[in-house]
C-alpha cells in the first residue's frame, strides 16, 4: 500500500508539471469527450486526477473515437477513465499507441477491453482494480507490461502474453485470484518482483528457456500452485519467490537439479521433488530427427515393396508369354 501511495503522489506531481496543455471537448455518439492536442495528436483526458475523459456516470459499452477535433487519438492519458465504475466494455481504436498510468483504475464493472495491435505500452496500474475483467489478450505490439498493470483484477481467469513481451513488471498480476493459467512466451527474460503474488487459483506454471531471473515473491502465496517448470536458463530466484505455495513438483533440465536446489534455498519453496528432464529444445530436435529417420525407413521400405511388386509382375507376364508361345 505504501508503494502505491508513493507512486500516486509521484504521478500527481508529474501530471501537475507536465499536463498543462489546455483541454478541449467534443461530443461523439452522445458522449462528451475531454482531450488535448499536442504536436498534431490528440490525447484522451485532461490529466487531472478527478477529471476523467468522459462523465463518470457513463455506462455500458463504449468505443473510443479514433479522431477528436480532427486529430488522431494516439494516447489514453493518465487517469483517463479513473473511477468510471459503470463501464462494461471498452474498444480502443488502432490509432492509440499508449495506455497511461492508472488509465482504467477502478473501472470495477469492466468485463472486456479490446487492445489493438497499435498499442506498444501499457502503463503502471493501467487496469488496477478492474475486478470484473475476465480475460485479456495483450497484442503482439506490446514489449513490456508496465508494473501493477492488472493488480487486483480478481475475475481474470486467463491471460495471453504475446511473443513481443520481454519483461513482466513488478506486481503485474498481483492479486489476480481467479487466474488459473498463464502462458509465458519464449521472449520474456525477466519475471518481476511479486509479479504473480496472491494468484491463489494458479495450479501450474511453465517458465520458458529465455527467462534468467525470477523476482522476489514472484509466485508467493499462490496456494494452489503444485507444478513449476524451471529451465537451466534461470540464474537467479528471488527471496520467497515461491513462499507459501502448495507442495511443489519442480521440473527442470537434465543435470540442473543440484544447482536449482541451491537457488531455491531462500525461495521459500515447499519442494516435493525435482524431476530432471531433457531440455525441450533437445527433445524437440531428437523427436524431429527420429521422425526424419522413420520417414526415411518407411520410404525405403515402400520403394522396395513397389519395385518388388513391379519386378514380380514383369517376371510373371514374361512367363505367361513364354507359356503361350510353347502352346501354340
Amino acid at each position: 500500500m505504501k508503494h502505491k501511495i508513493l507512486k500516486t503522489l509521484l504521478a500527481v506531481a508529474i501530471a501537475t508539471m507536465t499536463f498543462c496543455v489546455e483541454a478541449a471537448t467534443e461530443t461523439v455518439n452522445g458522449i462528451k469527450w475531454t482531450y488535448s492536442v499536442e504536436n498534431g495528436k490528440a490525447s484522451l483526458g485532461s490529466g487531472e486526477y478527478l477529471d476523467p475523459a468522459i462523465p463518470k456516470s457513463t455506462s455500458g459499452a463504449i468505443t473510443i473515437p479514433s479522431t477528436l477535433g480532427g486529430y488522431p487519438v494516439t494516447r489514453i492519458r493518465i487517469w483517463a477513465f479513473l473511477g468510471c465504475s459503470s463501464l462494461t466494455s471498452v474498444t480502443i481504436p488502432n490509432s492509440v499507441t499508449n495506455i497511461g498510468y492508472e488509465a482504467f483504475y477502478g473501472c470495477s464493472s469492466l468485463t472486456s477491453v479490446t487492445i489493438p495491435n497499435s498499442v506498444t505500452s501499457i502503463g503502471d496500474s493501467a487496469f488496477d482494480g478492474c475486478s470484473s475483467l475476465t480475460s485479456v489478450t495483450i497484442p503482439n505490439s506490446v514489449t513490456s507490461i508496465g508494473g501493477s498493470a492488472f493488480w487486483g483484477c480478481s475475475s481474470l481467469t486467463s491471460v495471453t502474453i504475446p511473443n513481443s513481451v520481454t519483461s513482466i513488471g513488478d506486481r503485474a498480476f498481483c492479486g489476480c485470484s481467479s487466474l488459473t493459467s498463464v502462458t509465458i512466451p519464449d521472449s520474456v527474460t525477466r519475471i518481476g518482483d511479486r509479479a504473480f503474488v496472491l494468484c491463489s487459483s494458479l495450479t501450474s506454471v511453465t517458465i520458458p528457456d529465455s527467462v534468467t531471473r525470477i523476482g522476489d515473491r514472484a509466485f508467493a502465496l499462490c496456494s494452489s500452485l503444485t507444478s513449476v517448470t524451471i529451465p537451466n536458463s534461470v540464474t537467479s530466484i528471488g527471496d520467497s519467490a515461491f513462499g507459501k505455495c502448495g507442495e511443489l513438483t519442480i521440473f527442470t533440465d537434465k543435470g540442473n537439479a543440484e544447482r536449482l536446489r541451491k537457488m531455491l534455498e531462500n525461495a521459500g519453496a515447499n519442494v516435493k521433488e525435482i524431476i530432471e528432464q531433457k531440455a525441450k529444445k533437445q527433445e524437440s530436435e531428437e523427436q524431429e530427427s527420429r521422425g526424419v529417420r522413420w520417414w526415411f525407413v518407411l520410404g525405403c521400405v515402400g520403394t522396395i515393396v513397389i519395385l518388388g511388386g513391379l519386378l514380380f509382375w514383369i517376371v510373371r507376364r514374361k512367363k505367361k508369354r513364354e507359356g503361350a508361345f510353347i502352346n501354340q
